[in-house]
Order: structure tokens, then sequence, then C-alpha cells
């Protein structure tokens, strides 16, 4: 079905990597030729994969309080969100099933930039592997650089 969808121009977003490891985030890359990746947390448990991802520019679209309540970190302190940023993967934030798991892209950013973590960063990641065409994507921009950033903690 990936394979086919791509074929139709559509890009290729699975779940990946959240409570599975580090193997289905190389089977989405591999076997549905993913653009970008929901989760993709566990990647951290194979480096190379990790260097991989951020030398391609894949975008993980990590949902901090999904992973958390699912089980997939046993606590925030423990999420490997910081970990990947530092190793340069593009990281966008997400709310994974907002009424399932209590929660809404406020509260999953507030749990990102816990971290020291810059708020832009997440933004600028999500539009670097926006699936759209050249219009939406400056007007993404637009909207980026006339938004008034907060300021983020050091970390």
């Amino acid at each position: 079905m990936f394979k086919h969808a791509k074929s139709l121009g559509l890009g290729s977003v699975p779940h990946a990597g959240e409570v599975a490891g580090a193997a289905s985030v190389r089977g989405a890359l591999e076997s549905l030729d993913a653009d970008r990746l929901r989760h993709g947390i566990r990647a951290e448990e194979d480096p190379g994969l990790v260097r991989e991802l951020a030398a391609r520019g894949i975008v993980l679209d990590i949902c901090p309080l999904s992973n958390l309540r699912t089980g997939a970190v046993a606590n925030l302190h423990e999420h490997p969100l910081p970990r990947l940023a530092a190793a340069g993967v593009l990281c966008s934030i997400s709310t994974d099933d907002p009424a399932m798991f209590d929660t809404d892209l406020s509260r999953d950013y507030e749990a990102a930039t816990s971290f020291g973590l810059d708020p832009r960063s997440f933004y600028d990641a999500g539009l670097a592997g926006a699936l759209c065409d050249a219009r939406t994507k400056e007007r993404l921009r637009q909207i980026r650089d006339s938004f008034d950033w907060p300021e983020h903690p050091s970390r």
C-alpha cells in the first residue's frame, strides 16, 4: 500500500519505533520508503541508524506524552528526545492521539521544551519535513518568522 501511495505522489509517514525497537525504524525506512516517521524514538538503540536519520534529514514526529502514557518511556526525564536532537536528528512535536492520551499540542510542546530545547527547532523540523507544495511551505515560513517565539531555557 505504501509503495502504491508513493507512486501516486503521496508521502510515506508510518508509525515506527515507539514501542518496537530500532529494527522497526529501519524497516520503515527500507520497506516503506518513509519520508518522515511518527515516533521513531527507539532509533536511539542503534547509533548508526541515528546517524543515518540525521544525514538523510528524516523528521521524527515525537509525541512525548503519548510515549509516557503508552509506557514507551518510563518517565519523561528518560525520554530520548534531547539525545536525538543533540545527535542532529530533526524532531518535530506532535500529539499522536490527543483524546486517547489526554493531551494537546501545547502540553506536548511544554514537555519537549522542559529539556531546554528551543521550540522553534521543532517547528523548523516540521517545516523541513513538510510534505506540501512550495507555496504552502513559504506560508509556513512566514508564520514562523512572524511568531513571537518564547525564550527557551538554557540547558
